[in-house]
């Protein structure tokens, strides 16, 4: 369910980072397309994205194992991800 607070999570950044260009995903565990009358259609991008992404970064505040296994099915599913995953090491 897409709520206010997840908006203000997915689209709000501190100051602090405001420099940093970046892409925010949300992943849900349900089918997507089951909740696409409901989501705004500007969070869905076709996109190539071997082309497109340069590197993805895990936030600080994932635990190490979540990471990893994120890590891991993406790699498994898309391998140009391979060397582009890193988990942030910023300590707020």
């Amino acid at each position: 369910k897409i709520n206010k607070d997840i908006q203000e999570t997915l689209f709000y950044k501190q100051d602090y980072y405001k420099n940093e260009q970046e892409i925010r995903f949300y992943f849900k565990r349900r089918n997507v397309n089951a909740y696409a009358n409901k989501v705004p259609s500007f969070l869905f991008l076709k996109i190539d994205s071997a082309k497109f992404i340069k590197e993805i970064v895990f936030s600080p505040f994932m635990k190490y194992m979540n990471v990893k296994k994120l890590t891991d099915k993406l790699v498994g599913d898309y391998i140009y991800l391979k060397g582009k995953i890193k988990h942030s090491r910023i300590q707020i």
